[in-house]
């Protein structure tokens, strides 16, 4: 494995000149301005080199919620934010999907279209997919669903919380190629990633070139498993506590989705009786009023949140939120305060994958419109950057840090901690390591001392 050797990387308030040694940092010195590739050379620092200008040097980033197929799928995709007329623009014969529709569509939503194709729309929250008359008619039968659609679905196209059993169904679709997604994430100092969907199986994800580090939260993935409470058909308040505690007596903690107060109760009531264990976390907690923030904060409960849902959302959040909620709203500060671990996050393709700017919609809380939403929930650069920091795997410890013996994942950024604190939202990233290995830019560009 090549030998990488940064100079003049800025690390807290020193400059310095990192080694890096099969997948560990293998030394930290101070930064020498004189004849430095000479010097290094002598110690027995022969490595590829790599001029960090003094950009700031931190721990590979994570993404502790993110959809990789969906956000591949996602781009792939007709955008329907705007209005439906842009499937009537899509190219080819077959199947149309749609994403990001504002509003629950019906069926007949789409037959008006009267288009001679299967069409199928997914709702912005990714919980509701609409199948238009033509579509219905290419389901097929499936062992796993004898059943394979009620009545109530027929008639009005709507499939929630159906994403494995759409795809049982729906006619075989080849996979969408990661590499690409993957590259982005790399080149945003991604280097470690939580696929929080539900029923990802590894293997669907196994075979592709992926330059991350990826855990699932499916039935057979390292993370904690995923257990979706769902605002339109909430579950029996005894079968949720039974899979609470069937995951931790399978030794995994679980992550409860969770985005509504009356969630809240189902989730506080399982979590009470089948107890707690390390890493269990909620997710979203889109709504979390001072009571419940001092509860998971007195539990070890770990909260991830999504900061850019913010900034895409903000304006309609506004309009739809119940005025006596909107101060509990996508809360960051208030759960810091309360002593929650706070794990930021993407959750694309819902959100933005781009942690830059996750980090300025946590310090800034702005809505498309300019509105600032809760200002007294901002959260200093410093914080968001702490938590993706955090290993998603063991969420309690303190955040990673860049020393000597430490695992070498790194995002070296392209300016100073300062100027990027100053803009977050315009920073770049110079490199990315993952155990040692160079994923950006990719080949490599370096210099090599002989």
């Amino acid at each position: 494995m090549t030998r990488w050797l940064l100079l003049d990387a800025e690390l807290g308030q020193r400059r310095v000149d990192v080694l890096i040694d099969g997948d560990r940092v293998a030394a930290v010195r101070p930064h020498r301005d004189h004849d430095h590739h000479a010097d290094h050379d002598q110690e027995g620092w022969t490595a590829t080199v790599v001029d960090a200008g003094g950009g700031c040097l931190l721990p590979g980033l994570a993404d502790h919620h993110l959809h990789l197929l969906a956000t591949a799928r996602f781009r792939e995709s007709v955008d329907v934010s705007a209005g439906l007329s842009a499937l009537q623009q899509a190219p080819g014969d077959g199947w149309i999907r749609g994403v990001g529709a504002a509003n629950e569509l019906t069926r007949a939503d789409l037959d008006q279209l009267n288009l001679d194709r299967p069409i199928r729309v997914q709702h912005r929250s990714g919980a509701l997919w609409t199948l238009s008359s033509k579509a219905l008619e290419q389901l097929r039968a499936h062992p796993a669903y004898p059943e394979p659609v009620s009545d109530t679905e027929r008639r009005t196209g709507q499939f929630h919380r159906a994403e494995d059993r759409l795809r049982a169904l729906l006619p075989d679709q080849a996979l969408p190629d990661l590499s690409a997604l993957s590259r982005e994430l790399a080149a945003r100092g991604v280097t470690t990633i939580m696929d929080a969907t539900p029923g990802l199986h590894r293997h669907l994800i196994s075979g592709q070139r992926l330059s991350q580090r990826v855990h699932t939260m499916g039935p057979d993935g390292e993370g904690p498993v995923k257990l979706v409470l769902s605002e339109h058909d909430l579950p029996d308040p005894a079968a949720f506590t039974a899979r609470v505690a069937a995951a931790h007596a399978d030794g995994r903690p679980v992550a409860v989705h969770r985005v509504t107060l009356d969630a809240l109760v189902i989730a506080r009531q399982a979590f009470e009786t089948a107890g707690i264990v390390p890493g269990d976390r909620v997710e979203h907690a889109a709504i979390c009023d001072d009571d419940t923030a001092a509860w998971l904060g007195s539990n070890g409960i770990v909260v991830s949140t999504q900061p850019t849902l913010l900034a895409r959302r903000g304006d309609d959040y506004l309009v739809r939120v119940e005025p006596f909620a909107q101060p509990w709203l996508w809360r960051y500060a208030g759960l810091v305060v309360a002593g929650v671990v706070v794990l930021p996050s993407s959750d694309a393709p819902h959100g933005d994958p781009d942690p830059c700017q996750t980090v300025t919609a946590a310090a800034l809380r702005r809505a498309p419109s300019g509105a600032v939403l809760n200002p007294g929930e901002r959260v200093p650069v410093s914080e968001v950057l702490a938590g993706f920091a955090r290993n998603p795997l063991r969420p309690w410890e303190s955040p990673r840090r860049v020393a000597a013996g430490e695992a070498a994942d790194l995002c070296l950024l392209d300016r100073s901690w300062a100027e990027a604190v100053a803009d977050p939202a315009a920073v770049g990233v110079r490199g990315s390591w993952l155990a040692g290995r160079r994923i950006h830019p990719s080949p490599p560009a370096a210099a090599q001392i002989d």
